[in-house]
């Protein structure tokens, strides 16, 4: 059976970015990510990690196959509540993949009302999926982020979610509207702002003084008042 072997595993510890404090629920990348850019498919961290570490992929397919269950919001819904879970990151690797799957974690969402859910998302660029989304991110312990670079370009309606963009070089300036700034990896040399636009403190270079984590920082998730509600 899947859910025996799984049991333990369905959420894991935050990595050395996200910190001890934070869980994470993943999906296999790509495969999960309709709407995705050339861009990010081109860099992305967890497509190179999954090929590294082969037990990666399988896990993640296991937990896509459990994603998929009618009852994948109690099961999760009853993991985090037993692990005590107070802060989720939604997909470190993956995305949401269709509508229904959204409506299962709002269900969770609403479930553990005590817990802080935060997730970056490209399905925006998916209408259907766009939709849910939207329903999701109002609920009061959610902070929902739309991802975004210079290929996707913004969307038409940002309310409700705050914005990230993906730079890929210091000649990659966030357009109007953007709260954040991710660095793609191996190409973040100390930079605070980009475009008067904050970048990710983890990744603007403080973190060779000082070890940053988001358990520490909780930029992405301790407030919501910033907002386009």
């Amino acid at each position: 059976m899947l859910l025996p072997q799984l049991a333990r595993d369905l959420l894991l510890r935050g990595n050395d970015k996200l910190g001890a404090a934070v869980w994470q629920f993943n999906l296999p990348a790509g495969k999960t990510c309709p709407g995705e850019s050339s861009l990010c498919a081109g860099c992305c961290y967890a497509k190179r990690y999954a090929k590294r570490f082969t037990f990666v992929d399988t896990t993640y397919a296991d937990l896509l196959a459990l994603s998929r269950r009618k009852d994948f919001a109690s099961i999760l819904s009853r993991e985090i509540i037993r692990k005590d879970a107070l802060t989720v990151r939604v997909h470190a690797s993956g995305d949401f993949y269709s509508p229904g799957y959204v409506r299962k974690w709002i269900k969770v969402a609403r479930r553990c009302p005590l817990t802080r859910f935060y997730w970056y998302t490209r399905s925006w660029r998916v209408p259907r999926i766009f939709k849910e989304l939207q329903e999701f991110a109002r609920l009061p312990n959610v902070s929902g982020w739309i991802s975004v670079d210079r290929e996707t370009g913004m969307p038409a309606d940002t309310k409700g979610f705050r914005v990230a963009y993906m730079a890929m070089d210091s000649s990659d300036t966030p357009p109007d509207g953007v709260d954040l700034v991710f660095k793609v990896r191996g190409r973040r040399e100390k930079t605070i702002r980009m475009g008067g636009v904050l970048v990710c403190p983890v990744e603007n270079g403080a973190a060779v003084v000082r070890t940053i984590t988001c358990t520490q920082c909780k930029l992405c998730f301790r407030d919501r008042s910033r907002s386009r509600m």
